[in-house]
């Protein structure tokens, strides 16, 4: 039986198509050297446009805006050429990581995969704070600060800082005990 994968296209709603090949088991590491591992082999995440865009959709989780994704990667381009470059990335990052079924509706984009940065907040929800201090220990998409955009430096170090607090209270408190 194939895997259910959503198709790659612009469309009002995300489009559900079948695949002839097993999907793989995928894993993300997000703190440190951020990697992807499928199927228990690891390779490493680029900080490569595509890579970027990947990994700004994996800690975000949740639907992303193509307008905002848009003006994140190309604040000095207008809506028309800042999608038309969006469309050129979304091609390169699925061709560059084809096992990434990102979810892409006419206005919005989504990836959603297993990563330490989920079980990161899971831990600091569930206030298990041994798990939050160790997972957390390396910083938030480590080199990818190279060659962005102002905004996604912008967002990257809100983010980062973010994750620092949260890991901050977890060694706190487990040092407390």
């Amino acid at each position: 039986m194939g895997a259910l994968v959503l198709k790659l296209a612009v469309s009002s709603q995300p489009q559900l198509q079948e695949r002839d090949c097993p999907e793989p088991s995928i894993r993300l590491r997000l703190f440190g050297l951020p990697s992807v591992s499928i199927a228990g082999s690891e390779t490493p995440l680029a900080p490569t446009r595509p890579g970027q865009l990947l990994a700004y959709l994996a800690v975000s989780g949740t639907w992303q805006s193509r307008d905002d994704v848009a003006q994140l990667f190309w604040p000095d381009r207008d809506g028309k050429a800042a999608y038309g470059n969006l469309r050129n990335l979304l091609t390169k990052a699925h061709a560059a990581f084809p096992f990434a079924a990102i979810e892409s509706s006419q206005h919005a984009l989504r990836w959603t995969a297993p990563s330490d940065l989920g079980d990161f907040d899971a831990a600091l929800q569930l206030k298990d704070w041994p798990s939050a201090a160790r997972i957390g220990a390396d910083e938030l998409l480590h080199g990818f600060d190279d060659a962005a955009s102002e905004p996604y430096l912008r967002w990257l170090q809100t983010a980062r800082e973010a994750r620092l607090e949260g890991w901050a209270r977890a060694v706190k408190v487990e040092g407390a005990r």
